[in-house]
């Protein structure tokens, strides 16, 4: 058996078993997903602002709709600038909420190219300094819009929010009464700290502003509290709008939108389930989990704030938000200091048994992403929340499988005694369905699962034999179309052989595995034929103790890699392999290819063999149990 082959895969059994760096690919991954998401929340905070009707009032009080700039005039004019900013800082609520309102009326229609002129002319610092006028909500909520649809472009836009001293003011927003400016505040804070690790630890650990006198309100300002203006300010969203931003609809006849929701209602009152068993209840026993308790410093505000924000909601939409910024926070690599996330622990078992499909997502990739560090993979398992993203992996949506499924791949990564609790809550079944999946990255990600409880302890790899997924697992690797989900499949077969004992790589030589294993030296990839030569020569010196032990003169796993045309591949690559795999694959040649002219001798001594069991064909020689 290869040292090397032993070296590679220790390392793909430390965090995540993998022959590539878990580090650049969890980067990559967050990086992948943190644009997807923002993209997804600057798209429904469009539609909401549309839906509200947006952009078909007069202002003509601000700035004539004949100097707005339009399509083919992506730009500010001097002017248009000078205007806005004397507007902002003309001391009249009014004239000032009709002035963001016409900013944020030509930063959506124009895009990114407004953003940027926002920014340069000192009008961002202003803005900011209004989400302080508490007496004036209508305002408050017209900066909150603009300011979230900046936090939600580049990179450099959302750190010119921040620079400007938004974060705690987003943060005082959050307890107040406005439902619409608590979900804003919400928004804006998800999109920063979904921009960077760095941004989302300023996050965690921003503090309340000091509380500010109220201004005095002018005649302007008056007259907008008692309920001039356009429809926007008010804070009651309409049926129509809730539908176009893709939330349920508030009509008792419309169908829910999620095929898991128990109410169609945009109004429905949170469902939190109670703590769900301990680890101590599916036998892990861990015992005290260090940094569940005090200690690393103080409280995160934000946290707080969004936890008892969790807790008391009673609408759909605050809590997708909600959940979706609580997951941000508790995401990305580096990992943000442990005693600033383990309070949202709690909050997220609590979210894994929402009835609401984006909720379940949000709230199983914060865990999964939790769990892919050892150090705080044990405190996952302490929140008692394994058997629920068991159950979560037959969810009928996707999105959520995809992000169970990633939680249960991180824990069975982990140590022995970590797999083992998720095979206790029965792990396997779901896996052996997902494996099947239809989306290849479900397919890739089930497989990668199964290899690292194959990686596990020879009493893990027979419960994978038990529940019937090698078959399927062999399946994959012949079958599937996708390069990478074959890989998972193949490094699962890897595992065992490396791992398991005697009787079990037998059974494994008897599952078919041979001539799918011949199968990925067709690929040109140099990982994956060093992996099926290692493998292979495992099960070649299998085959030679079995082929002693029954005092026979063939090596039935040797005639099964010959007539899959196995050895006739490796020598006619023989000569372009890299050094390393051109040694592995000129011993196993050397050792078991049979010498021409001594074909008729095999096939007499085959004949003669009662079950031939090491063929192509799975014939049950071997009574496994």
């Amino acid at each position: 058996m290869s040292s090397s082959f032993s070296d590679r895969l220790a390392v793909r059994q430390k965090a995540y078993k993998r022959g590539i760096d878990p580090e650049e690919g969890r980067r990559k991954l967050e990086d992948a997903a943190v644009q997807i998401r923002k993209q997804r929340r600057d798209e429904v905070v469009h539609k909401k602002r549309v839906a509200m009707g947006i952009g078909t009032e007069a202002v003509a009080s601000t700035i004539s709709p004949g100097e707005y700039a339009t399509e083919s005039t992506a730009h500010l004019s001097p002017m248009q600038l000078q205007q806005l900013y004397q507007q902002l800082h003309s001391g009249d609520p009014e004239a000032e909420r009709l002035a963001v309102h016409s900013l944020g009326k030509m930063c959506f229609q124009e895009g990114r190219l407004i953003l940027e002129e926002v920014l340069h002319s000192g009008l961002l610092t202003r803005l900011v300094s209004l989400l302080s006028q508490a007496d004036q909500p209508h305002l408050q909520l017209e900066c909150a819009w603009v300011l979230t649809n900046i936090t939600s472009g580049t990179p450099e836009q959302t750190r010119a929010v921040v620079e400007a001293g938004a974060v705690p003011h987003f943060l005082k927003l959050l307890k107040v009464q406005n439902e619409e400016l608590r979900e804003q505040a919400v928004w804006a804070l998800g999109n920063i700290a979904g921009d960077s690790p760095e941004l989302r630890d300023l996050v965690l650990t921003a503090t309340l502003p000091p509380e500010a006198p109220a201004r005095a309100r002018s005649d302007g300002g008056a007259a907008a509290a008692a309920g001039a203006g356009r429809s926007v300010a008010s804070p009651t969203v309409s049926a129509t709008t809730t539908a176009a931003m893709g939330y349920p609809s508030a009509n008792p006849a419309s169908p829910p939108m999620f095929s898991g929701g128990s109410s169609s209602s945009s109004a429905r009152p949170r469902q939190l389930a109670t703590i769900p068993p301990t680890l101590a209840e599916v036998g892990g026993g861990l015992g005290q989990v260090p940094g569940m308790v005090g200690g690393g410093g103080p409280p995160s505000e934000v946290l707080a704030l969004l936890i008892a924000l969790l807790r008391d909601c009673d609408t759909t939409a605050i809590l997708r938000t909600a959940s979706w910024t609580l997951s941000n926070l508790c995401r990305g690599y580096p990992l943000a200091p442990f005693h600033l996330i383990t309070p949202a622990l709690g909050a997220l078992s609590n979210l894994c048994y929402s009835t609401d499909e984006e909720v379940l997502s949000e709230a199983c990739w914060a865990l999964a992403d939790m769990a892919a560090d050892e150090q705080r993979r044990p405190a996952i398992l302490q929140a008692g929340v394994c058997r629920r993203l068991v159950e979560l992996l037959s969810n009928q949506n996707a999105m959520v499988q995809a992000a169970a499924l990633r939680g249960v791949g991180n824990v069975v990564a982990g140590e022995g005694r970590q797999t083992q609790v998720m095979l206790q809550c029965g792990v396997l079944a779901p896996l052996k369905n997902l494996v099947g999946h239809n989306v290849k990255a479900i397919r890739r990600e089930a497989c990668w699962a199964v290899s690292n409880i194959a990686a596990g302890t020879p009493e893990q790899i027979q419960q994978v034999f038990l529940a019937q997924l090698i078959p399927q697992i062999v399946r994959t690797l012949e079958e599937d179309p996708a390069f990478e989900v074959r890989m998972e499949a193949l490094w699962t077969l890897a595992n065992i052989v490396q791992g398991g004992r005697l009787e079990q790589v037998e059974h494994l030589a008897n599952s078919g595995c041979i001539g799918p294993l011949v199968s990925m030296l067709a690929v040109k990839d140099v990982r994956a034929w060093q992996v099926v030569v290692d493998t292979l020569g495992v099960l070649l010196q299998v085959g030679t103790v079995n082929m002693h032990r029954n005092g026979s003169n063939v090596n039935l796993v040797a005639r099964a890699v010959e007539e899959a045309g196995g050895f006739q591949r490796m020598e006619e690559r023989l000569f372009s392999l890299d050094s390393d795999t051109y040694a592995k694959v000129e011993h196993v040649l050397g050792q078991y290819h049979q010498a021409e002219g001594h074909d008729d001798e095999l096939e007499m001594s085959a004949g003669s063999e009662a079950s031939g069991s090491f063929g192509t064909s799975h014939q049950g020689r071997f009574d496994f149990i």
